[in-house]
C-alpha cells in the first residue's frame, strides 16, 4: 500500500459557530482556513500536521473533537495559558432577495465583546516540531509570521511544496519573504485586489487568483508571458451556503498537485494544473449544496462526492441536486461555556 501523502500547516485554525435562523443555536467545527483545508486533507485521504498555539478553555476542546472525527494528528497542537483559541459566528443569511448569503462575525452577540482571535506559534516550539516531522509533501501556511517561516525554509529545503494563502498585503520583509519561498501562491479577489500590480512579473511557480463565483485566474511559470489564464465556475442556481468553496478548492489543488512534493509540482504540464484548479473548483461548488464551510464532509462520502463532481461536470446548470441537502445538528450554544477558561 502507497504511503499516505503529508500535509503540515499552521494559519489560522479556529472555533467555527454556524448559525442560521435560531440565535441561540448552531453548529459547532473546527474551522479557519488553515483548520478547514487540514481536516479536507485528512478526509481526502492524506496524512496532516496543523500547528496552532491554543488557549486553555472549552472552546478548545470543541475543535480537538471534531479534528478526532477526520483523523487529524494533533502532536503539533500546543495547548498554553498564553495561548489563544480564535472563535468566529459564521451566520447565514437570506437578503432582501430572498439570495442566501453569509457573513463572519467576531463579537459575542448581545455584549459587543470580542471573540478571542489569533495568535501565532512561537519560534522555540518549531524545533520541536521539525525533530517530530522532518519531512511533508506540502507545508501550508496563511499568517506570516517568524516562526511560519522558519518552518517554510526547512520544509522547502527538504522537498516540499510551500503554499502560501496569504489574507491580504503587507509591505514588509516577513511577506517579501513568504512570497519568495512560495511554490503556489492562492488568494482571493475580495480580500487582495491589488496583488497583480504590486507584483507585475510572475513570483511562485503557480498564482491562483479566486474571483468567487465568476472563477479563477492563474498564471505558472510554464507560461512564457504574464498573462492570467481565466477559468470559469460552475453556475448553481441553488446553494445552501458558499462559505468554505475556497478552502475546498485549494484542498483539490494541494490533493492534485502536492503528493510528489515541488518536484512534482514543478514537472506537472498546463493541462494537469488546469485539471487540478478545476477539481478544486468542482469540490467548492460540491460544498455550497451544504451548510458550513465543511458540511459536505458531514453529508457524503467520497464515493458520493466523486458522484456529484461527475454531474455536475455533465450538467453545470444542474438545478435539484442529487444529494439531499441536509440540515446539520444545531445545539444550543453558550458563549459563557466555550470562553471559560479550564
Amino acid at each position: 500500500m502507497d504511503k499516505s501523502p503529508v500535509c503540515v500547516g499552521t494559519g489560522l485554525m479556529a472555533l467555527d459557530i454556524v448559525m442560521n435562523g435560531d440565535p441561540k443555536k448552531g453548529q459547532t467545527f473546527a474551522g479557519g482556513s488553515c483548520g478547514n483545508i487540514i481536516s479536507i486533507l485528512s478526509f481526502l485521504g492524506w496524512e496532516t500536521f496543523p500547528i496552532a498555539r491554543f488557549s486553555k478553555m472549552k472552546a478548545t476542546d470543541e475543535i480537538l473533537i471534531d479534528l478526532n472525527k477526520w483523523n487529524v494528528n494533533k502532536d503539533f497542537i500546543f495547548i498554553e495559558k498564553t495561548g489563544s483559541t480564535p472563535i468566529i459566528i459564521h451566520r447565514i443569511y437570506n437578503d432582501k432577495d430572498n439570495n442566501v448569503k453569509h457573513r463572519f462575525e467576531f463579537k459575542v452577540p448581545g455584549t459587543g465583546k470580542w471573540l478571542p482571535g489569533y495568535k501565532s506559534i512561537l519560534r522555540t516550539e518549531t524545533e520541536d516540531i521539525l525533530a517530530k516531522k522532518a519531512a511533508a509533501n506540502v507545508f501550508f501556511f496563511d499568517r506570516v509570521s517568524r516562526a511560519a517561516l522558519d518552518l517554510a525554509y526547512s520544509y522547502k529545503k527538504a522537498g516540499s511544496l510551500i503554499f502560501f494563502e496569504p489574507s491580504s498585503i503587507k509591505e514588509d520583509t516577513q511577506f517579501k519573504e513568504a512570497i519568495e519561498l512560495a511554490d503556489i501562491i492562492k488568494f482571493s479577489s475580495e480580500r487582495i485586489r491589488s496583488f497583480s500590480e504590486k507584483f507585475p512579473e510572475k513570483q511562485a511557480f503557480l498564482e491562483v487568483e479566486t474571483l468567487g463565483s465568476e472563477g479563477l485566474l492563474y498564471r505558472t511559470k510554464k507560461q512564457k508571458k504574464n498573462e492570467w489564464k481565466y477559468l470559469s465556475s460552475l453556475k448553481l442556481t441553488k446553494i445552501a451556503d458558499s462559505a468554505g468553496a475556497g478552502d475546498w478548492c485549494s484542498a483539490g489543488i494541494i490533493h492534485m498537485l502536492g503528493k510528489n512534493g515541488a518536484k512534482g509540482l514543478r514537472a506537472s504540464s498546463i493541462s494537469e494544473i488546469e485539471t487540478a484548479l478545476e477539481y478544486g473548483q468542482l469540490l467548492g461548488a460540491a460544498n455550497c449544496l451544504y451548510e458550513g464551510a465543511r458540511g459536505l464532509m458531514y453529508n457524503s462520502d467520497l464515493t458520493k462526492i466523486n458522484n456529484l463532481i461527475n454531474s455536475l461536470k455533465a450538467n453545470p446548470n444542474l438545478i435539484e441536486p442529487s444529494i439531499h441537502v441536509e440540515r446539520l445538528f444545531d445545539k444550543p450554544i453558550s458563549f459563557n461555556s466555550l470562553l471559560s477558561v479550564k
